[in-house]
């Protein structure tokens, strides 16, 4: 006989069902998911039963390749480097350029200096890169030459002291290297960090146990080093406040995550230290991810030290960073680095920042350490692969955790620092792109580029700016860093003005476009107006600058320059003395496939030529006031790596006399060519 159902069936019933429907088809992971709570040894465990997967399988032949190869040997002079380079049987970091570049205004003890010191730097990036491989393959396959070449490599490493030589700031310094030398430094983070990561992978009774005490003996030994010198405020950055730069960032991160890796109870002084330098750091950051150095640095050392110390620090019990918004909303940030076409978001100094050159060391480290599928996605989306790498296995985790749920990132954003909006119409590699500068008060390695407008047409770039051609070069701060390496204005021949904040406002903005505004007035105080409206589409670009002199000050002369990914001479009509129109026709540019020494060891050097079709582009420009504009060529280092002098074409508008006020319209429609 049948039971009346309990009355409460009717609500009962969808919620039960609700429920057993999440559990059969959870959905994506929560935000909270991109910090994973286990340690790394726990990662690298559950990627187990996946050893014979295409690409976890391609990682560990990587380390099996690495445990076949000589151990990284510190020198100890510039010949000694050419030694070991030129033998086939040794390794070691080569930094002779660096002496090289200095031997002519340094002392040749102090060129040796610098070039050692420089080389520790390369080595504890290499370290950083193998050290984990080694113990995360040893932890999953148990091959005994993973682990004779890691004891040769650790009984090798022991006796570097300290991890940083003295004298990496030579190349700067007025002054004689103190007595005490300069510091801890980048070496000495980025090798706690190394050693930190291996010992949480590493099986307790994997290491005899002497070379066990000898390596925390060392770390112990630059804990307290890093400690001291801290307190003494040895290093420049210690004793100007520099919170904000990678190379106060990376030696807290190396201070803490060495403290907690070896006990934070034992270290409490220079744990509560390494954090408290974190945090300063952590205040001049965006909660929305962003970084004040832009991306390149952004990417190359803080963002990475950062993560980890969330990391250790949750290991160790403190959950100090675990809140922080920095951390949840980075990897959208820096997902947005990628714009279509491989091409990178190139403002500020970044000698690596160009078309087609993969960051991929850098970027699988962030996708494995900040525990971010999205950001894991696009990297392998992007780049086409993963790094091979302990980092790379921990981002394939991230991946398979994930599963069919992965969201790609955000294809839009306006960020606090480094401040700027950033703009992709989707994820495909064929779409368009668009990034338009701001200003922050806490830009650091900033260029003087308020208001520049960069703009991508189905992945072919079409406004670029000069980019970074590398610090030793003469023409970086005329050429490269001022007004004249931007799409921007130059107010009374005046290529520096102000790096100050200028606010940007975003109206509107969608995959079909958008609009906004920088408000320029700090940057060029003689001006009581000074705004520049952007309005795009996907293939059109409208930009409208206004400008007005202070009341009662006197006539101004401005000019704007525009950069164009394209080696066509621009053929200029004019219409009136206060209308242009501009053609460029489409181009094509060959570049070499490669240049310079090639040191990937996951990928052939690329032989076939670098082909660029550039697109064709129809220009309008008119103002309330006459104009001339000319082209020339101008150089970049934004459309081919190393070639940091490469010739582009350029539009130079000004005004043949002073004004006191002025409107000027600029449109673009851009043809892109076929795609191959």
């Amino acid at each position: 006989m049948d039971k009346p159902a309990p009355p409460f069936l009717p609500l009962a019933f969808p919620i039960i069902l609700a429920l057993l429907l999440a559990l059969i088809f959870p959905g994506p992971p929560s935000a909270a998911a991109s910090a994973p709570a286990s340690g790394f040894a726990a990662q690298v465990d559950a990627l187990r039963d996946r050893l014979s997967e295409a690409d976890i399988a391609a990682i560990l032949a990587r380390a099996d390749a690495l445990a076949g190869s000589p151990v990284l040997e510190r020198s100890f002079s510039m010949a000694q480097m050419a030694e070991l380079s030129a033998a086939s049987d040794r390794r070691t970091s080569d930094a002779r350029s660096k002496g090289e570049a200095v031997r002519g205004r340094l002392s040749e003890a102090d060129a040796e200096k610098f070039a050692m010191a420089s080389a520790d730097m390369g080595m504890s990036s290499k370290m950083l890169q193998e050290l984990p491989l080694l113990a995360a393959a040893w932890r999953l396959t148990g091959r005994e030459p993973l682990r004779d070449h890691l004891e040769r490599q650790l009984r090798e490493l022991v006796t570097w002291k300290p991890f940083q030589r003295p004298g990496w700031t030579l190349s700067a310094r007025k002054d004689p290297l103190p007595a005490r030398g300069d510091g801890v430094w980048l070496a000495t983070g980025t090798l706690l960090q190394a050693l930190a990561i291996m010992l949480e992978i590493l099986p307790s009774d994997t290491l005899p146990a002497d070379l066990d005490a000898a390596v925390r003996q060392r770390m112990a030994e630059e804990i307290r080093l890093s400690f001291s010198d801290w307190k003494d405020e040895v290093p420049w950055y210690v004793k100007s406040g520099k919170a904000n730069s990678n190379q106060w960032v990376v030696p807290a991160s190396g201070m803490l995550v060495g403290a907690a890796a070896l006990g934070r109870d034992r270290f409490a002084d220079a744990y509560r230290l390494g954090a408290d330098s974190l945090r300063r750091s952590l205040t001049l950051a965006g909660d929305d991810g962003s970084l004040n150095e832009g991306y390149t640095y952004g990417m190359a050392w803080t963002s990475f030290s950062l993560l980890l110390a969330r990391h250790f620090a949750l290991q160790a019990g403190d959950d100090t960073f675990a809140g922080q918004p920095f951390f949840r909303n980075f990897p959208d940030w820096m997902a947005l680095n990628f714009q279509p076409g491989g091409n990178p978001v190139n403002a500020f100094d970044g000698f690596n920042a160009q078309r087609g050159n993969r960051a991929l060391n850098d970027l699988t480290r962030l996708a494995g350490v900040s525990g971010s599928a999205p950001l894991a996605w696009a990297v392998r989306h992007e780049l086409g692969s993963i790094r091979r790498d302990f980092f790379g296995l921990i981002a394939l985790g991230e991946l398979a955790r994930a599963g069919d749920w992965v969201t790609p990132p955000p294809t839009s954003g306006l960020f606090q620092r480094s401040h700027m909006f950033v703009w992709r119409q989707s994820w495909d590699r064929f779409a368009s792109g668009l990034w338009v500068r701001g200003g922050d008060a806490e830009d650091f390695h900033t260029h003087h580029d308020r208001g520049h407008v960069n703009f991508i047409v189905s992945g072919i770039p079409v406004l670029i700016e000069s980019g970074t051609p590398g610090y030793s070069s003469k023409r970086k701060r005329p050429d490269y860093d001022s007004t004249l390496g931007h799409n921007v204005l130059t107010l009374d021949g005046d290529t520096f003005p102000l790096a100050a904040p200028a606010p940007v406002t975003v109206s509107r903005n969608t995959a079909d476009g958008g609009e906004l505004a920088v408000d320029l007035r700090q940057v060029y105080p003689k001006l009581a107006e000074a705004r520049r409206d952007v309005r795009w589409t996907p293939r059109t670009l409208h930009v409208t600058d206004t400008l007005a002199a202070s009341s009662g000050a006197a006539p101004v002369t401005p000019a704007w320059r525009w950069h164009f990914a394209s080696a066509e001479p621009a053929r200029i009509e004019r219409i009136d003395e206060r209308r242009y129109r501009i053609g460029i026709p489409a181009g094509r540019i060959v570049f070499p496939g490669w240049i310079g020494p090639w040191q990937d060891p996951d990928f052939p050097r690329p032989e076939a030529d670098d082909i660029l079709l550039t697109a064709a582009v129809t220009m309008e420009i008119a103002a309330t006031a006459p104009l001339t504009i000319e082209s020339i060529t101008h150089p970049d280092h934004t459309l081919k790596f190393r070639r940091t002098e490469n010739p582009h074409t350029t539009l130079v508008v000004r005004t043949p006399e002073a004004v006191g006020n002025l409107t000027v319209t600029t449109t673009i429609d851009v043809t892109p060519p076929a795609q191959p």
